[in-house]
């Protein structure tokens, strides 16, 4: 392995190279996060200069918070061993540009750095360090995870289709250049923050089956400026669109039963948002402010 050997202790093995660091972490069972703070204790200030990462051994899980210290992490290699990852294991490796695991891995897959469940049930983790401009999830997904693509800056377009019933939280949270997405997906719920902060987003093509705008949604997207809600809705949640500074017009269905505290909280391009009288629950703005639009009833 080209590189000098600047730490080995039978678990850890640590090696420069003229790019960076590469880390390889070997051991059994569970691969817990003090095996990654003695890498970092090695390393000290330099884990920002980690590139790549092996995993090897018998591990079987890996941990919430495993990769906090390498956040500049591109390649990450996970054994066949591996069964189960917690769900916030690789929430911070937002420049990662590949996924691999190792041939025979019986739950998990990698395909075009990206990583799934065997057989493309689940999208688990979009490699937000590619280059990639736009993105199609895979016909065969029905799910994709929690921060899937958080944080992914490169991505401007997603596309979700129809076989998709299930979106995590935080999903597009922080992706700061997407600029369009496109949701055919089957789910009757937006998620928590499913776009929050995607201050870039321009355009939003809702899927008919939804229900539910969940709080923060559509938090911060300042450049959103019209959205089509799609007439099943019934519930927009607290919060939904705060900071929504560009939307100049919203439609309400007809349908719509619950809309939350703050749900249009600063939204200055909005004097006003009409809803129908019909409607059982409408949540007042915990404080006053002239950014704020007024509800009207019709």
């Amino acid at each position: 392995m080209k590189g000098k050997v600047i730490f080995e202790n039978g678990e850890i093995f640590v090696i420069q190279r003229d790019f960076g660091y590469f880390v390889s972490i070997n051991g059994k069972e569970e691969l817990e996060k003090e095996c990654f703070d003695e890498a970092a204790r090695v390393l000290g200030e330099k884990t920002d200069l980690v590139y790549e990462l092996d995993i090897c051994g018998n591990f079987y899980k890996i941990y919430n918070d495993s990769f906090v210290y390498f956040k500049n992490l591109k390649r990450l290699r996970i054994p066949k061993s591996v069964i189960y990852i917690d769900s916030n294991a690789l929430s911070t490796l937002n420049k990662i540009e590949s996924f691999e695991v190792e041939e025979g891995n019986e739950r998990y897959m990698s395909f075009k750095g990206d990583l799934y469940l065997l057989g493309f049930t689940s999208l688990i983790k979009y490699a937000s360090g590619k280059g990639d401009k736009c993105f199609t999830v895979p016909s065969e997904v029905s799910y994709i995870c929690d921060k899937a693509f958080c944080f992914s800056k490169n991505l401007e377009k997603i596309e979700i289709g129809e076989n998709v019933v299930g979106v995590g939280k935080y999903c597009f949270l922080g992706c700061e250049n997407l600029k369009e997405a496109v949701l055919d997906a089957r789910i009757s719920t937006l998620e928590r923050s499913l776009f929050e902060a995607c201050v870039s987003l321009e355009k939003v093509k809702l899927g008919k089956y939804i229900k539910k705008i969940s709080k923060y949604a559509f938090s911060k997207c300042v450049r959103l400026n019209e959205i089509e809600l799609p007439e099943k809705l019934e519930i927009i949640d607290s919060n939904a669109f705060e900071d929504c500074v560009g939307l100049t017009k919203i439609d309400i269905p007809k349908g719509i039963e619950e809309i939350g505290y703050n749900a249009f909280l600063r939204c200055s391009g909005l004097n006003t948002v009409t809803v129908p009288r019909t409607i059982r629950s409408l949540g007042v703005y915990d404080y006053e402010e002239k950014s704020t639009p007024e509800y009207r009833f019709k």
